[in-house]
């Protein structure tokens, strides 16, 4: 008999209203590899708590974060679901992430 393993790895979840936002984090300043690596796992966790609705952040050292999320999101067809927080956010994490929770279903 084999069990499946479900160990859900996100750094926080934050639900308002319906909507689940599943922010997962890494120390990472790399475009490639490990952080999409890390931002897919907490793609699919978040998408299996949340649903197909689900938005996913992650908080990276990426120094263009923009352009890591406009390069996942035409690759992977997850226009408005993903956003990635880098260097540039740290310093105001907090209210960078009050905008993306205010402006995510709009």
């Amino acid at each position: 008999k084999i069990k499946a393993a479900r160990n859900f790895e996100l750094d926080a979840a934050i639900v308002i209203g319906y909507q689940l936002y599943g922010i997962s984090c890494i120390v990472s300043e790399y475009a490639k590899g490990e952080t999409k690596k890390h931002l897919f796992e907490a793609f699919v966790r978040a998408r299996q708590l949340g649903g197909d609705e689900a938005r996913i952040g992650l908080v990276c050292c990426v120094e263009n974060p923009q352009a890591v999320t406009s390069e996942i999101e035409r690759d992977w067809h997850t226009s408005g679901q993903i956003r990635v927080f880098g260097r540039p956010d740290l310093p105001n994490l907090a209210n960078a992430m009050r905008k993306w929770f205010a402006g995510a279903n709009r």
